[in-house]
């Protein structure tokens, strides 16, 4: 009798955990959105830091130093712009400034300011401010560049993840 009543309280338990919240609609689950990886808290400090003060806090291009600059700052919330770009059109814009890419000369180079892996947690910050422009489709999200060889071997290098020593 123990393994019968043990048995249906397990199968109600799960049918009830699986259940979860509901939406408004009945019909949907409530998403969860995830929390940020480290490489996009990395590069939100960075953010903060080098290009917050012309392209604005949220990205918008609305900066504090948008109202002397002759031309706009870029607007990563433009999901539209974003999904035209792919990772590595924004890490070189980042690395060789405007002037670089033929755009704005008042960008700077940031190539010799960061380090290539402190640009690539910017690229992966910069995706997160127009969340509905995924990356474009012949563009994988691990061809990110390794820093340099590692001492360990195999799965246990750190530099193989992409991770700063």
């Amino acid at each position: 009798m123990w393994p019968k009543r043990l048995l249906l309280l397990c199968c109600g338990f799960f049918l009830l955990w699986g259940c979860g919240e509901q939406s408004e609609q009945g019909a949907r689950p409530l998403l969860v959105k995830p929390p940020p990886s480290e490489q996009v808290l990395r590069g939100a400090r960075l953010y903060r830091d080098y290009c917050a003060y012309c392209h604005g806090e949220k990205g918008n291009g609305k900066g504090l130093n948008t109202p002397y600059l002759p031309k706009l700052p870029r607007d990563y919330t433009d999901g539209a712009y974003m999904r035209e770009k792919s990772d590595q059109d924004l890490y070189e814009a980042i690395a060789q400034g405007g002037r670089g890419v033929s755009l704005s000369p008042l960008m700077p180079p940031y190539d010799q300011t960061l380090r290539p892996w402190e640009i690539w947690d910017l690229v992966a910050f910069l995706r997160t401010l127009a969340p509905q422009a995924p990356r474009k489709e012949s563009e994988s999200p691990f061809s990110f560049p390794q820093r340099e060889p590692s001492p360990l071997p195999g799965p246990y290098s750190l530099s193989s993840r992409g991770l700063p020593r």
